[in-house]
């Protein structure tokens, strides 16, 4: 996941297909979050807009999360 967030290497010089994949990962939102605010001073609504994929990652994870525990438990 790393090498998807745009870290190692930068998200422009990936193929088509794998800039689309680099989108879902929440560190490479986190990472243009980071850069933006400490280097560029981003305004908060462009940090919103890179916020809410990694929310919709988060709850995504946790209803399964959830989900999958409560069905071991039962």
């Amino acid at each position: 996941m790393m090498l998807l967030s745009g870290y190692a290497s930068p998200v422009d010089g990936m193929p088509g297909w794998l800039q689309i994949i680099s989108l879902i990962e929440p560190l490479s939102h986190m990472l243009l979050i980071s850069q933006g605010i400490f280097l560029k001073d981003l305004p908060t609504a462009l940090v919103l807009r890179h916020i809410w994929p990694m929310l919709a990652v988060a709850f995504v994870t946790l209803s399964m999360a959830t989900f999958l525990l409560r069905s071991r438990s039962e």
